[in-house]
């Protein structure tokens, strides 16, 4: 099941733009280091009518384009627990 299905409250995407690193940035995403030189992607949003920054790895984001391709939509800061739902339900962790 897709944790999509049970939100009711959608972002307003403002801005989205990848971008190369020039210092240490943190995926909001898998929490993990973005280092100097590595791409990744900011998007400027609004969501319970509030303005906030998300930047996400390369690899989350092909993760979070899956689960919009799947559930038609994703929740930020929960696309990692979300896809692993989904990996356990095809049955690759059996």
């Amino acid at each position: 099941m897709c944790r999509i299905d049970h939100s009711d409250d959608f972002a307003t995407i403002l801005h989205e733009r990848q971008y190369r690193a020039r210092k240490p940035h943190v995926c909001m995403e898998c929490r993990r280091s973005i280092l100097p030189g590595s791409s990744y992607m900011v998007e400027r949003l609004i969501s319970d009518g509030n303005a906030s920054t998300h930047k996400t790895c390369l690899d989350c984001w092909e993760y979070r384009d899956w689960l919009l391709m799947e559930c038609g939509g994703f929740i930020y800061g929960q696309v990692l627990e979300d896809f692993g739902d989904h990996l356990g339900e095809y049955g690759f962790f059996n």
